[in-house]
């Protein structure tokens, strides 16, 4: 036996996959469930620049919002509401029944979601780049 590496996936892996995950799925959901993704990126454009964008990958019924970010000069003025509002209208729409999130544990950021109904649900010490972090979850 040897470990292999490989930075893409090959047609061994995927036959492989295409065996063993049915098989793993039906054991810990009782089903073959479809574990499908789809990524969506918002942007926020004014005048043909994006001053606001946020990204969502919705799969097995979770939302993840993995990047959020609104230009410095644009903050405080409804951008990043508007783009989380689509967010979870999005997350809706997939049917997903809940969205959660990451960011600094003492940032601003955190009483932004807060206003959306996200809570804390986690505490994630000594994470990016050996900052405390925090997991925000909103139940839609």
């Amino acid at each position: 036996m040897k470990i292999q590496i490989t930075t893409k996936t090959n047609l061994k892996l995927k036959n492989f996959n295409k065996k063993e995950w049915p098989i793993a799925n039906i054991e810990h959901f009782g089903s073959n469930v479809d574990w499908k993704t789809k990524n969506y990126i918002l942007n926020c454009i004014e005048k043909n620049k994006i001053i606001g964008t946020l990204g969502i990958r919705i799969e097995g019924g979770v939302g993840y919002i993995g990047t959020m970010i609104v230009a410095k000069t644009k903050q405080g003025k409804g951008i990043g509401g508007k783009l989380m509002d689509k967010a979870i209208v999005i997350a809706k729409k997939e049917k997903a029944h809940k969205i959660y999130l990451q960011t600094g544990k003492d940032w601003k950021s955190i009483q932004f979601y807060k206003k959306f109904g996200y809570k804390i649900t986690a505490e994630l010490k000594n994470h990016y780049f050996h900052k405390n972090f925090v997991e925000l979850t909103l139940y839609i």
